[in-house]
């Protein structure tokens, strides 16, 4: 085990953490969260990333980028893994990864209602209309691009509105 050099006040702050469950943020120079974990014993947890095999440059470089530590403690393992999520989510700390992919999946939407954009775009299903999800937004822009162009829209004052016809105008009947 290589046992990464640690700065002397948040080797302090490191010592203050309590063997309990909970979660912990830490932050780069500029106070920005970087990372947010949970554990069961916070205390353990948090002194294992300066404990660590020299393979692991991700947690090696992390830990360079440490320069503070926050820890928040609760009752349960299961109250930790529930705030670890939901703090994820709102900071989006950029060494986590997991809880991440929930804004990377799309869904192709078509109103039913005369709406400005029959077709969108959306991180969310919206309706009964929603399709999806799909990994890449860029394949569902090109699928909008290949709709426009089977099904010309017709862009009105206010809206756009569907102009299919089976055959072309040209060869309609008068």
């Amino acid at each position: 085990m290589i046992i990464l050099s640690i700065p002397k006040e948040l080797a302090g702050k490191i010592k203050s953490i309590p063997e309990r469950p909970g979660i912990y943020q830490m932050k780069d120079s500029q106070g920005n969260i970087i990372y947010i974990g949970k554990s069961k014993s916070l205390s353990k947890r948090v002194r294992s990333y300066f404990q660590t095999k020299a393979n692991f440059n991700k947690i090696k470089q992390m830990v360079f980028n440490i320069h503070d530590i926050d820890f928040i403690v609760t009752d349960t393992h299961l109250e930790a893994q529930l705030l670890e999520c939901c703090l994820i989510k709102k900071y989006r700390p950029i060494y986590n990864s997991q809880f991440k992919n929930h804004k990377k999946y799309v869904y192709l939407i078509i109103e039913d209602d005369n709406s400005f954009n029959p077709l969108s775009i959306s991180l969310e299903r919206k309706n009964v209309y929603s399709f999806g999800p799909y990994r890449s937004r860029n394949i569902l822009v090109n699928l909008v691009k290949l709709f426009h162009k089977i099904y010309p829209i017709k862009k009105g004052l206010y809206s756009y509105e569907f102009n299919y016809h089976p055959l072309p105008l040209s060869m309609k009947k008068e």
